[in-house]
């Protein structure tokens, strides 16, 4: 069976007016389209379509030559295209309210340049940020650290703990990151087992996050690099004391805890938005303290203390009102398209690697959230088995295809 087509006046040979159509769903079709595939050097859909319509016209061919494509081994590893599951939902940690830093956040930043001493034949060493942020109010707490040592790591806790008070739950992340001191400071979290010790000994959790997520860490992340644009500016190429980095570390952390929690309104009659300076000392860090009302001497102080307390609620009955509504959208990954299932072939990601040569690997096991929705996985490699979230694996191949 031929095409009729519409070119019996062109000067073109009979095969090209008139080509054989073939069934798209063919085993023998399929095979034509990968073999072409490969002649033209692995072709996009477009070119390999155009290539077998000079002979052949298959029913499909747009689909089956965008299926061969798709379907392709070696192309598929030169796209690396990773998963983009839907976002998960917010932790309890989140949306239920509790006292400030009561489950927080660790992480590091720098290293800055900073001098031994004033005057002359100072030396210059190292100094990193050690950010710590509350889940629920967005607190920020920042601490000046020499070195990476896990000695550091605890007595920036310990000064954390007595001034924020002890938390129930830490989360860290353990992932590297292109820039080799961020490489060096999230390296050590790991391989130290003291720091988790620590943490048990005050009956603290400490939660590690899964490797090369950090859109896991995004809260964190995005508070290291608040203070990182304060901090960059104000420095610029000069080198300060540890003392005077400290002062200015606790500068920048009163500039983060005075920001609004939500957008501001537009109306002159609503109040002032909620920062995360209320949960702490009621009014945002940078502003002027107000003039302090004289209370009638058979004021007991029950009532001075009723009064407080509803203070203290009415933040919260606001943080629940106001800023938890705007939480409820998701900015991105609204759909879960790709899914993963055990036994696929994939490949893991790397940045500093070109993607043929990526590891290979098939999924062994996957972790779904309380969604259902998988966003872990592990990977058994020629190396062992490594854990990696879905948006550093690359599919390759299902069980069934394989």
């Amino acid at each position: 069976m031929r095409v009729g087509g519409r070119l019996d006046s062109s000067t073109y040979s009979y095969e090209k007016r008139h080509p054989i159509v073939l069934d798209g769903k063919h085993h023998f079709t399929k095979l034509l389209f990968r073999r072409e595939h490969l002649r033209l050097l692995h072709a996009g859909p477009q070119a390999l379509l155009y290539s077998v319509r000079e002979t052949v016209w298959p029913l499909g061919g747009r689909c089956l030559a965008r299926r061969t494509v798709r379907e392709c081994v070696l192309c598929r590893r030169h796209q690396g295209r990773t998963l983009n599951p839907m976002m998960g939902n917010l932790p309890s940690q989140r949306v239920m309210p509790a006292f400030p830093f009561h489950t927080v956040g660790i992480d590091f930043a720098g290293p800055f340049q900073m001098l031994t001493r004033k005057g002359r034949g100072a030396k210059t060493i190292k100094c990193y940020l050690c950010l710590f942020i509350c889940f629920r109010y967005k607190c920020v707490h920042l601490e000046a650290v020499t070195d990476l040592s896990k000695d550091a790591l605890i007595l920036t806790m310990r000064r954390m703990i007595s001034r924020r008070g002890k938390p129930a739950q830490i989360f860290s992340d353990n992932g590297r990151n292109l820039v080799a001191a961020a490489r060096e400071i999230t390296e050590f979290l790991k391989t130290n087992p003291v720091i988790s010790d620590f943490a048990a000994d005050n009956q603290i959790k400490f939660s590690f996050l899964p490797a090369y997520a950090p859109h896991f860490a995004g809260l964190w992340e995005a508070g290291i690099k608040s203070a990182k644009h304060h901090i960059k500016r104000y420095i610029g190429n000069n080198k300060l004391t540890f003392e005077e980095l400290s002062t200015l570390f606790a500068q920048v952390e009163a500039i983060l805890n005075s920001r609004p929690l939500y957008p501001m309104s537009s109306s002159p009659n609503d109040m002032l938005p909620l920062s995360p300076g209320h949960f702490l000392i009621g009014r945002p860090l940078t502003s002027l303290p107000s003039p302090q009302i004289e209370d009638s001497t058979s004021t007991s102080s029950l009532d001075r203390y009723a009064r407080i307390e509803s203070i203290r609620q009415q933040f919260w009955r606001r943080w629940q009102r106001e800023y938890i509504s705007e939480l409820q959208q998701r900015t991105k990954w609204r759909t879960n398209k790709d899914k993963l299932h055990v036994g696929d072939l994939v490949i893991l990601q790397d940045d500093n690697l070109a993607p043929l040569h990526w590891r290979m690997g098939r999924v062994v096991g996957l972790f779904p959230g309380p969604d259902g929705i998988s966003r872990v996985a592990e990977i058994k490699t020629t190396r062992g088995v490594v854990r990696r979230a879905l948006t550093r694996i690359c599919p390759l191949l299902s069980e069934t295809s394989s």
